[in-house]
């Protein structure tokens, strides 16, 4: 509704600049309407291939990055606990344990 109404103001305007000064093709500016409408929708279009693009390759980045996801963990832990039953623990959601470093207590805080 504002297009239009926009649009209908300016060819009023291009109107009354040419029976005014009696120079200029009143349908110029109206063109100008058109051609901004143009550029919009395809400003839209653009923005939303985009966006629909970049949806469906993140989804693609998910299943190829999350495969090399390597987390660090530092655990402390007392006698009670060993570090098999970690590794069960581990294991128990997926995940692999590639690397141990063993340390004095207190030694990540």
């Amino acid at each position: 509704m504002l297009v239009c109404m926009g649009a209908a103001i300016v060819m009023a305007m291009g109107h009354y600049m040419q029976e005014a000064f009696q120079t200029g093709d009143p349908a110029r500016l109206g063109a100008q309407v058109i051609s901004g409408i143009g550029f919009y929708s395809a400003g839209i279009l653009a923005t939303l291939a985009v966006y629909l693009i970049m949806a469906r390759f993140k989804k693609l980045e998910y299943k190829f990055i999350l495969e090399d996801v390597y987390c660090g963990v530092y655990v402390e832990f007392n006698g009670t606990v060993t570090i098999s039953d970690i590794a069960q623990r581990i294991s128990g959601y997926g995940l692999e344990i590639e690397e141990v470093q063993m340390g004095k207590p207190g030694y990540g805080a």
